[in-house]
Parts: structure tokens; sequence; C-alpha cells
């Protein structure tokens, strides 16, 4: 932006207009802003040390699963410094700065003694230090949104983390002494069983005891039937009667 009234922008200028207007003003800027840029990036260098102290801290005091926590707390944090970019434009605009200071330092003993042709070399040493400036600040920029991407997917995996550590994330996960049991699933797919029957004698399951029986009684010859002992109310006084059909 020009902030001299005097320069509408179009007009030529002399060479100490040119260094009044342009030059100084510029190198101004730049010195504000590389203190600016530094101090913040003093600033959030404290903030993130100190959040990656907590993390320890909290793990010693047996909140582990809160370690995760400040780490997507710092990879946040960074994310949102490598947007801002304050650590490099510090360094692109202290270094041009530093350069303007040294182009104006050796130009201002020689000023009234300059050709035309000088002039105009001087005024692109100047002009290449600008185009300089921007050159790097671009290629910072595009520097600065692939770390941005990077950041921000360590973040997302930070807060899986998180979620998988987390009582929730146990009992869902099955870890930390929960278990979670799984619903079947349900299939299309035929199974084939087939029917077998077996025939023959009974096999007793493991374990059975095949009880004993005796073969021979006492009074009896071996091998026969014991004698059995009724009262005279229990034995029937003569065979039972049935009725009696044709066969067929």
């Amino acid at each position: 932006a020009n902030d001299h009234s005097e320069d509408d922008g179009y007009s030529p200028l002399a060479l100490d207009e040119y260094l009044r207007m342009r030059v100084l003003p510029q190198a101004e800027w730049y010195n504000r802003r590389a203190v600016a840029d530094f101090k913040k990036t003093r600033q959030w260098r404290a903030i993130i040390l100190f959040v990656g102290v907590v993390g320890p801290a909290l793990a010693a005091m047996g909140v582990g699963y809160l370690v995760a926590v400040t780490v997507a707390l710092v990879n946040g944090l960074l994310a949102y410094i490598g947007l801002q970019q304050y650590e490099q434009n510090y360094g692109i605009y202290s270094k041009t700065a530093r350069q303007l200071e040294n182009l104006v330092n050796q130009l201002e003993p020689k000023m009234d003694n300059l050709t035309p042709p000088e002039i105009l070399d001087w005024v692109r040493k100047f002009e290449t230090v600008f185009g300089s400036e921007r050159e790097m600040w671009q290629l910072t920029v595009l520097r600065g949104q692939s770390a941005t991407e990077e950041a921000l997917t360590q973040l997302v995996n930070s807060r899986t983390s998180v979620l998988q550590n987390s009582d929730l994330g146990k009992l869902v996960g099955g870890q930390g002494g929960y278990t979670v049991a799984q619903a079947p699933v349900a299939t299309t797919e035929r199974v084939s069983v087939s029917r077998v029957t077996t025939y023959g004698p009974a096999v007793a399951p493991a374990g059975y005891v095949t009880p004993q029986v005796p073969t021979s009684y006492p009074g009896t010859s071996a091998g026969a039937v014991p004698p059995v002992e009724s009262s005279g109310e229990d034995t029937p006084s003569s065979p039972p009667s049935y009725p009696m059909y044709p066969p067929g």
C-alpha cells in the first residue's frame, strides 16, 4: 500500500524519493513483522513445551489414558503454528530487512555521483530483493500446507488412540478386562446334514457300571431259577380267563 500522497504510483521518482517512499518503509515493515513473529514463535513453543511436560506427569499420577489427549493437543498446536508460518516468516522477513539495509548503506555514500544507468542498476538490486522475498514466502506457504496436512493426520490418529484407550474404547474393543460377546453372523450358506441310523446293542455311557446278577442262590443248583415267596392272598387260585376271539 502507498502511504505517501505525493506518489501516485505512475510518475517517475528520483532515487532519494524511491528510497524514502519504497525501500525504507518496506524495510521497516519487514523488521516489525520479524520481531512480532519471533515473539509469537517463542510463546507458542513455550505452550507446546508445557503441554508436552503435562503428559508424563499425568501418566505418573495414574491417568495414563490422558497422555494421548496431550499428544493430540500438541499435534493440534503444531498444525496451527504451521498454518500461521510464524517461524518461517520470521526468517524470511529478517533476512530481507538485512539485505535492504545493507544495500541502503552501500548506496547512500554514492547517491550524488550516480549516472542514470547506475541509478537503474541500484533500483533493480532493490527490486530483486523484493522479488526474492515473495518467492521464498510462496515456497514456504506450499511447504507449510504439506506439513499442516501431515500434522492433521497425526491428530486424527491420536484422537483414535484416545478413543481406544478410554473406558468406552476398552468396553467396545474388549480391552482392560472388559469382554464383549460377538453376535452371531447371519449367513445364507447351506449346511449339509446327513441322517445316520445305527442299529445294534446299546452302548453304556462312560462311567456306567453294569450290575452283577448272581447265577446261583442258596439251596439251588447253578443256573436254577430262585424260588418265589409270596403270600396266599397274592397267589391267584386259578389262571385268569380272557375272552377268546377267532383268528382273522
